[in-house]
């Protein structure tokens, strides 16, 4: 009987690239025994890894807890609100105005507001740190600018999206009540001081103008340039009057004089110096002495009469030029006081305008949690279950493979 066909060794061959062959049958019975109990290994193997992949899988979904984002928008324009004169505002200030923002959100004043309501103070997630609840509130926030653009994201992590999207909501509702509201407010305020002022102003405005027309009336003027010509008349009136004074005031001194030179040639004739020879064709200047008494009587009543119209138009003069100026004044202030009122009256149309302008801070969306967000962390989860058990199965062929390697060439 003839010997039995040699038996390759597969594992030498593998691993020295050459067969090798075995002619003990003793040998041979135990490489195939080998081989049975490798792919019994890996049969158990493969079973044990989905086992246990089964197994880890279950108790990722039921331990591996599920995060989930609730986040609202806000848009943050760029320019402030206005219809009419609109001021260019460069980047550095519109950084500015965004960082303010997000410092203003998580500020004592929101975060107090928003946990001081009883529907957000007694949910649960506030309720795990109520030993220092504003600092958590305010760590937990995520506030950006999606893109550096002109949206504000308010957003929150958690494990409760329904109590997330609440806290989130209540902060942005805060924050438009605290903030933005309270600036509105603030143009309301500056509104009403402004219509106040602008009632005030019109009222002495009316007072102004009603002393403006007594005073003319007074001045029996209706203008300006009418007063001055009435002030101007009166002035050459007293010009007059003083003149006519100073002629009679002449004439009584040479009456006075005459009267002088008559009486003393009544009582010494001989001592009385001789009277002026008359000119050619003019009788003697001698005038009786009852004659020069009454010229003198004449001319003193007439310089009574005409002082009293000196005094009075001087008077005259002088009050009209204080009515003058008064209205003068007057008219002055009544400018200054129509032109305040008319820049109130502008600004108060800007603002009515402006207040049909869109806020500058509006909210775009509410707080919500996307759909699927904890379905992608479920999935992530697995995911990261199924490469582990992968690796854990390809680890152990190798072993069972090597193992299988080492008994057969024993």
């Amino acid at each position: 009987m003839s010997p039995p066909d040699p038996i390759p060794q597969t594992g030498d061959s593998l691993n020295h690239g050459a067969q090798v062959t075995i002619h003990d049958p003793l040998e041979q019975q135990a490489i195939l025994r080998a081989k049975r109990r490798a792919r019994r290994r890996w049969s158990l193997a493969i079973g044990l890894g989905l086992l246990g992949g089964a197994i880890a899988a279950g108790l990722a979904c039921l331990l591996v807890p599920v995060h989930y984002e609730a986040f609202a928008l806000l848009k943050i324009s760029r320019q402030s609100p206005a219809v009419l004169n609109q001021v260019a505002v460069s980047n550095d200030e519109f950084a500015m105005f965004k960082r303010t923002q997000v410092e203003l959100i998580r500020s004592d004043v929101v975060m107090h507001g928003t946990l001081r309501q009883p529907d957000i103070n007694k949910l649960s997630m506030v309720q795990d740190h109520k030993d220092d609840p504003v600092s958590w509130l305010s760590n937990q926030l995520i506030i950006d600018y999606p893109n550096d653009a002109e949206i504000l994201r308010i957003a929150m992590k958690g494990t409760q999206p329904g109590e997330l999207a609440k806290i989130v909501n209540k902060v942005v509702a805060t924050y438009l009540r605290e903030v933005v509201q309270h600036e509105r407010e603030i143009r309301n305020q500056e509104k009403a001081k402004l219509e106040q002022s602008h009632v005030a102003s019109m009222r002495e405005l009316r007072q102004d103008l009603e002393a403006l027309h007594k005073s003319e009336e007074v001045l029996g003027v209706s203008n300006s340039e009418a007063a001055q010509i009435q002030k101007r008349l009166v002035a050459d009136q007293l010009a007059d009057a003083m003149a006519e004074r100073r002629d009679i005031v002449r004439d009584l001194r040479r009456v006075k004089l005459q009267i002088v030179l008559a009486e003393a040639r009544q009582e010494k004739p001989q001592d009385a110096p001789p009277a002026e020879a008359p000119s050619a064709g003019m009788e003697p200047a001698l005038t009786p002495l009852p004659l020069l008494e009454k010229e003198k009587e004449y001319l003193e009543a007439t310089f009574a009469e005409v002082d009293k119209g000196v005094e009075r138009k001087a008077k005259d003069l002088q009050s009209l030029e204080k009515f003058s100026a008064d209205v003068a004044s007057q008219r002055e202030r009544l400018a200054q006081r129509s032109k305040i009122a008319n820049q109130l009256e502008e600004r108060l149309r800007l603002i009515d305008v402006e207040s049909l302008a869109q806020d500058r801070i509006t909210k775009v969306d509410d707080a919500s949690v996307p759909a699927g967000t904890g379905a992608a962390v479920r999935r992530n989860a697995w995911a990261a279950v199924a490469g582990l058990l992968s690796f854990g199965l390809i680890v152990a062929g190798v072993a069972l493979v090597v193992g299988g390697g080492k008994s057969s060439r024993l």
